[in-house]
């Protein structure tokens, strides 16, 4: 099984290369984006974890903020895992009204274990997105499901997986259906590589094209989001693996 092995890794990193290089080809938006993820597990079974955020357009129309959104996670067994939480932003805009979101959701993952320790997951979440309008002061809101398939690949041998200083390629998928419009609204697809440093902490570049309906036709490629996550662990040893998970 080497061989099948290695030759996904070389996909993954070859398909990670190409969507770098495809985020230059048009003059679209860009995003640029910094989070922080700290989490805590309790006997192997419980994980919180809060996120802190920043992100910048590329032509300083919009500025986003991640106020310490709160999740958790339930570990069923070693193929569930459950998952809610509260996610908030504040966007300060130069050209619009600034808005502040407040999005709770809820959703399972479902993985696929192998004796490699890959992530092979779905993770199907439904989000209700309530959205306050700072010039009107109005409320807005819409419901939608998102569905990611992803997949986490250590580039070590199989001994050293997950393990600290070595390196993991990401991929994955999803797209995002919206009940107000009852249709795919929008389809992420993403490639990155993540970096172990110790059992606290690491580090993943993680690069998103980002393809909106717009005008009522199909979907059109609109943005490229660059983000860079750190993940950190506040027990004496992380769960790294399934830290790949948070997002």
């Amino acid at each position: 099984m080497i061989l099948p092995q290695n030759a996904f890794r070389h996909f993954i990193v070859l398909w990670c290369l190409y969507l770098f290089a495809g985020s230059a080809r048009a003059d679209i938006s860009e995003d640029y984006r910094l989070t922080a993820f700290p989490y805590y597990t309790f006997s192997n079974k419980i994980t919180v974890f809060a996120q802190l955020g920043y992100g910048l357009n590329r032509n300083g129309h919009a500025q986003t903020y991640n106020l310490l959104s709160p999740g958790a996670y339930f570990t069923a067994n070693p193929w569930l895992q459950l998952w809610g939480g509260l996610n908030d932003r504040y966007n300060q805009n130069n050209d619009k009204a600034d808005t502040f979101v407040f999005r709770p959701f809820a959703g399972p993952r479902l993985s696929l274990p192998n004796r490699w320790k890959w992530n092979l997951y779905n993770f199907t979440q439904y989000e209700y997105r309530a959205t306050k309008n700072f010039d009107t002061h109005d409320w807005s809101s819409d419901n939608r499901i998102r569905s990611r398939f992803e997949a986490d690949l250590p580039l070590s041998t199989v001994e050293h997986t997950w393990q600290p200083r070595t390196w993991y390629a990401l991929a994955s998928v999803e797209p995002f259906y919206d009940f107000n419009q009852s249709e795919v609204s929008q389809l992420r697809v993403s490639g990155g590589i993540g970096y172990v440093f110790s059992k606290y902490a690491q580090l993943e570049f993680v690069y998103y094209a980002k393809f909106r309906q717009q005008n009522g036709g199909g979907l059109e490629y609109s943005e490229n989001i660059f983000r860079l996550n750190l993940k950190i662990s506040l027990n004496r040893e992380g769960d790294v693996q399934n830290a790949a998970a948070i997002r």
